[in-house]
């Protein structure tokens, strides 16, 4: 109730954002923009009617585009450009009049590259750029007057860079470059004469390359360079001969590499910084030698090794990526990464003995995301989390005791999500839940307890109209195709594929427009295709001369798969669903063995596969479903792929990404958009031929991960320093659809966006949209997770403002080209008319959009 939107845009557009918000006085200022103002300075007194443009900088449609704010007592100071001036110092009160240029350092356009701004005392400092003195350390009290060079450290048009501010006592450090000693530690007292060089930490031009410290007790401790030490912790008094190195954190000429210095309780400063027996760790100094030590080693590496935390299980939600860390021999604890070093954080200490599990059966409803987990209690049981740690906790004990139920597999239907256990890891059960621990309640028993445990392979799950299939094992006929419509009735084995207790094994269920298609074996020799359409007299083999068919794949109405033909070996097929509609697409590899296709994925109307090429090894093919239309890309011109892994993950509309390897690279994370020219390795995380990352991100669940509400991409890498840790990467223009939406009968509408490029247009699909219906279109900001009745979930947020919009075949809408938006994150969602649910209307996926390139 305490919490309510300050102001609404009923009228938004995709240029209208908000961002950089600081408060000064009594006052929140904003960078952001508008209906129809250019990216200006705003401020809100937390009213609607209070919450105005402050002032259009750059007047008209141009952007003042105001960043580094920075508040000093009631006074607000940034940069910005007029548009005549160039980007400039800037201060405000608060009022439109007293919104105004400081003053123009470097007349003309150019500006004066003015980029972090400090307050110390009564004044800011900050480096400038003019043409006589380069880039130097200026100060400012807001007036034209008071706004001074403080000195000319690298005399001349050469520039010092003056930057890493960071007071203490009456003194405020920072670095800079005298041009003879390289990017040193100095300070200042304000006056020109008070400004000098502390101490030159790495003798000669190389510098020291300081990290911003904090203070402890006495001394400011800080990261430096040395040669002889690398990158370690130092700490000085302001004297030259009070600045020493305080601890080599990683003996010898390794680094310690120490950075995040924060200051604690009782003066302590805590930091992370790497050893050779912990990895990057979490430690902490009072300033004293003596005093600088591990603070907590959250994470011990096995015998060896020299990383601390490194991914290993992983979910990737709309929100944040949770992850589980190697831990000795076990997986441990839950965390939770945005992307950044301060947002990934431990969530809570579960899997006691076990890891997390979430690839295999983590489940995002609702605004909240379950997952199986231990604890010393309660054995595994469901856990949730709303990604932060007081949210982060058991959601229901379903077997009582340590023992644990072991969830598993879950599939969202008909407003509510499914899931099995197995209580004691015996037996196996069907159970459903509303999202509350009241609302989950058993459906029915499929394997009694007293059968003993069911294999424990991935089972898989599959939606088709008004019912979901799965593979199960009742004990008396094997792992088999089951059928639930979600209550105990009608959930039953379908059909008894390989007759008595051998399994028939289903696997890879796959929809094709009314049907189910999956491979299994009723034979002890080979596995074959199978289709189904909901009953057990239409549940039978199909194409059965194919053996061992893999990979079934969905593209333009038609399942593609490797299959082992009478002639060929293993090969690319196709199949439209009937008999005759399935053929070979190509023998890539001639002969009886065949190209050994390891993976297929699909963007668009492109597929990818890692297939034998000229070379003899797994290089990257694309195929648009034809003979013609099968090609091998290299990964450069007159080069030949090492390997490529078999796992493609496609990202937004345009690209997949996949592990790839060639003769100049170990291996590494690509990309790719099916042409020559657009594939390429994203990074050379570990330069030369070691690999950065694990074959086919096999420590990962088998793929990278995408975030959409942070625009990351996730994966484990190692460069060779810090060990095997998280690394995050924005992969530009992304449109990601997640989850499912909501109908009050049968399944929602599917809603698709193209990728939005700036410059370029958005093109909007919904498929599934029923004959007399019609839907409209949600654009704006999203949010936290709004549930609504009939167990509906809208992810645009209508605090912010949104622009509906009447959907229509083909529909589009433009990107602005405007690179402050690729900072955003823009959220489509449909509505669906007429519905008999409560709220009257349907609701579909709803669809992330990162604007950029």
């Amino acid at each position: 109730a305490g919490t309510v939107p300050v102001k609404s845009f009923p009228k938004w557009n995709p240029s209208s954002w908000f961002t950089g918000m600081r408060a000064a006085g009594s006052r929140l200022f904003l960078s952001g923009q508008g209906n129809t103002s250019g990216a200006e300075l705003w401020v809100s007194d937390g009213t609607a009617k209070g919450t105005v443009m402050l002032k259009d900088i750059n007047p008209g449609p141009g952007s003042g585009r105001p960043k580094s704010l920075t508040p000093l007592g009631n006074l607000l100071f940034f940069t910005a450009d007029d548009g005549g001036s160039g980007r400039e110092l800037w201060v405000s009160d608060g009022t439109p009049a007293g919104t105004r240029r400081v003053a123009d350092l470097n007349p003309g356009k150019a500006g004066s590259s003015i980029e972090e701004i400090f307050p110390w005392k009564k004044e800011v400092y900050f480096g400038a750029w003019t043409p006589k003195a380069g880039k130097e350390l200026w100060k400012s009290d807001g007036t034209p007057a008071g706004t001074v060079m403080v000195k000319d450290i690298r005399p001349g048009s050469g520039s010092s860079k003056p930057g890493v501010f960071m007071p203490f006592g009456k003194t405020l450090f920072f670095a800079a470059d005298d041009g003879i000693l390289g990017s040193e530690l100095w300070r200042t007292d304000g006056t020109a004469a008070g400004t000098r060089l502390v101490k030159d930490i790495s003798p000669g031009p190389g510098g020291s390359s300081v990290v911003r410290g904090a203070a402890a007790g006495k001394v400011l401790v800080f990261g430096a360079f040395h040669p002889a030490f690398g990158r370690e912790v130092w700490a000085t008094d302001g004297t030259s001969a009070g600045t020493r190195l305080l601890k080599d954190v990683f003996p010898g000429t390794s680094w310690g590499a120490p950075y995040g210095f924060a200051g604690g309780s009782a003066g302590r400063v805590f930091f992370a910084a790497q050893d050779p027996g912990h990895g990057m760790e979490l430690w902490s100094t009072d300033g004293t030698s003596g005093g600088t030590k591990l603070h907590a080693d959250i994470e011990r590496p096995p015998a060896g090794a020299t990383y601390s935390a490194p991914p290993s299980d992983a979910f990737a939600g709309e929100e944040t990526l949770l992850f589980g860390p190697y831990k000795g021999k076990a997986f441990n604890d839950l965390w939770r990464s945005d992307g950044t070093a301060r947002g990934t954080f431990l969530l809570a200490k579960v899997g006691v003995g076990r890891r997390p599990f979430l690839s295999t059966s983590a489940l995002t409803f609702r605004g909240r995301t379950f997952f199986a987990a231990s604890d010393a209690l309660h054995g595994v049981e469901l856990w949730e989390t709303d990604g932060t740690p007081k949210g982060t906790k058991l959601f229901k004990d379903l077997f009582p005791g340590p023992a644990g139920s072991y969830p598993s597999a879950k599939v969202v239907f008909r407003g509510a999500f499914y899931f099995f256990a197995s209580p004691g890891n015996k037996g196996l059960e069907l159970w459903k839940s509303d999202g509350t621990p009241a609302g989950t309640a058993m459906v029915r028993t499929i394997r009694p307890y007293s059968a003993g445990p069911e294999s424990s392979q991935e089972r898989p799950v599959a939606v088709l109209k008004n019912a979901f299939y799965f593979a199960a094992d009742d004990g008396k006929h094997g792992w088999e195709l089951w059928r639930s419509d979600g209550t105990a009735k009608g959930t039953y084995l379908l059909k008894d594929i390989f007759p008595g207790k051998p399994w028939g094994n289903p696997r890879e269920l796959t929809v094709l427009g009314s049907r189910l298609f999956f491979r299994a074996r009723n034979n002890y020799s080979y596995e074959t295709l199978w289709v189904s359409d909901g009953t057990p007299s239409g549940t039978a083999p199909f194409a059965a001369f194919l053996r061992d068919p893999r990979f079934l794949t969905v593209m333009g109405g038609k399942i593609y798969f490797r299959g082992n033909g009478k002639k060929a070996g293993a090969e690319l097929w196709a199949t439209d669903g009937t008999p005759a509609g399935t053929v070979l697409v190509k023998d890539i590899y001639p002969g009886p063995y065949g190209s050994s296709i390891l993976g297929i994925g699909v963007q668009g109307t492109k597929l990818f596969l890692s297939a034998l090429g000229p070379s003899g090894y797994p290089g990257l093919w694309v195929s648009d479903g034809t003979a013609g239309g099968t090609f091998m890309i290299p990964p450069a011109p007159s080069k030949n792929w090492w390997a490529v892994g078999g796992s493609f993950f496609p990202l937004g509309s345009r690209r997949v990404l996949f592990w790839g390897k060639d003769y100049d690279h170990g291996g590494e994370l690509w990309e790719s958009d099916g042409t020559v020219s657009g594939t390429r390795m994203v990074m050379d995380v570990r330069p030369g031929k070691e690999s950065g990352i694990r074959y086919g991100f096999s420590d990962f669940g088998r793929t990278p991960l995408y975030v959409p509400m942070v625009r990351r991409v996730f994966f484990p890498a190692d460069e060779g320093v810090h060990g095997r840790e998280l690394w995050a990467w924005d992969p530009g223009a992304v449109a990601l659809g997640m989850g499912r939406g909501c109908a009050a009968s049968g399944l929602p509408p599917v809603l698709r966006a193209t990728d939005p490029v700036l410059g370029g247009r958005v093109r909007v699909a919904m498929t599934g949209l029923s004959p007399g219906k019609s839907a409209f279109l949600l654009l704006g900001f999203p949010g936290k997770a709004l549930l609504l009745p009939g167990g509906c979930t809208l992810r645009v947020d209508p605090r912010r403002g949104f622009f509906p919009a009447a959907f229509g075949a083909g529909m589009t809408f433009p990107i602005p080209n405007l690179p402050a938006l690729r900072g955003t994150v823009l959220c489509l969602q449909g509505l669906v008319f007429p519905s008999k649910g409560p709220l009257g209307a349907d609701l579909t996926n709803p669809v992330y959009l990162a604007p950029g390139l």
